[in-house]
């Protein structure tokens, strides 16, 4: 997101061009295939959702409280602009990180969870309807 918003603010253009940005996408891309097809093939072991969600929560709140501490100490800015913009804004920024946090966790575990469901065999069908 930030390199969309101004590719300059992680490394300089040179560094960029080696590499053509279609090629960066699909290696980007590609790790979302990966553990989609990963999941499908070895289907793994269910966890209770909260077990799962609470060390993303804690690797966020971690990785937030690194950013207003380095913006505090080092007056310098991880996000694009934000010296320029109010507090709402870094605000809405670490929202918005919390909800893409909570969908992507949601998606998994509804996966996971969908990969396990038992088929019912005929027999069972017609156990349970009568």
């Amino acid at each position: 997101m930030v390199y969309f918003i101004d590719s300059n603010i992680i490394i300089e253009n040179s560094e960029l061009n080696k590499l053509p940005l279609y090629y960066m996408h699909f290696i980007n891309s590609m790790g979302v295939i990966v553990i989609i097809t990963d999941a499908l093939l070895w289907k793994p072991k269910r966890i209770p959702f909260l077990v799962s969600y609470i060390p993303c929560c804690m690797f966020i709140s971690i990785y937030i409280a690194y950013l207003e501490i380095t913006n505090s100490l080092n007056d310098y800015i991880e996000l694009p602009n934000s010296d320029i913009l109010s507090i709402l804004y870094r605000f809405l920024y670490y929202l918005l990180l919390w909800l893409i946090i909570t969908i992507f966790n949601i998606f998994s575990y509804g996966l996971i969870r969908l990969l396990h469901l038992k088929k019912k065999t005929a027999n069972e069908l017609l156990t349970t309807s009568s």
